[in-house]
């Protein structure tokens, strides 16, 4: 033991080379060691959790921005039947309350204020446009169900 003491107590190159590379040898193995059995497995952890992070806030932006095309239809649709129904309103005002009657007959000119300028054929056909109006405008809105449908299949996407 003290000649192997003794080689160690010199000052010698070799052995000075000889220590660093084991030293370097084990740096080098620990330091892969522990990216592959622990730091590997921390990365493969975040990227996931970055990859669902991204996932979810895509989910989100296309349910606001499904959320908003559903409001753009409901804009669009409303402020054309909330027109005709006031119009509506005030044609059903007219012949009801204002004696409007009287020009959907055709015999009207017996019967009425002889200084109102409306024709029946005018009164008429506008009446009708009026109905047909809320009809078609009713029919062609998407309804709750249409929007329900239009969500569902956007989210099933």
């Amino acid at each position: 033991m003290s000649g192997f003491a003794q080689v160690f107590a010199g000052e010698s190159i070799p052995w000075l080379l000889l220590s660093t590379v084991i030293a370097l040898i084990a740096g080098f193995l620990s330091s892969w060691l522990t990216y592959r059995y622990v730091k590997r497995q921390e990365i493969a952890y975040t990227v996931n959790k970055d990859f669902e992070k991204l996932r979810s806030q895509a989910v989100m932006e296309t349910e606001q921005e499904q959320l908003e095309r559903i409001r753009q239809e409901i804009i669009r649709w409303s402020n054309p039947i909330l027109g005709a129904l006031k119009e509506l309103k005030r044609r059903l005002r007219n012949i009801l309350e204002d004696d409007g009657h009287l020009a959907l007959s055709e015999s009207y000119k017996l019967h009425i204020n002889p200084n109102w300028s409306i024709t029946h054929e005018h009164f008429m056909n506008s009446t009708l446009f009026t109905l047909r109006a809320i009809f078609c405008l009713g029919s062609n809105a998407p309804g709750a169900a249409q929007l329900r449908a239009f969500s569902n299949t956007a989210r099933q996407r």
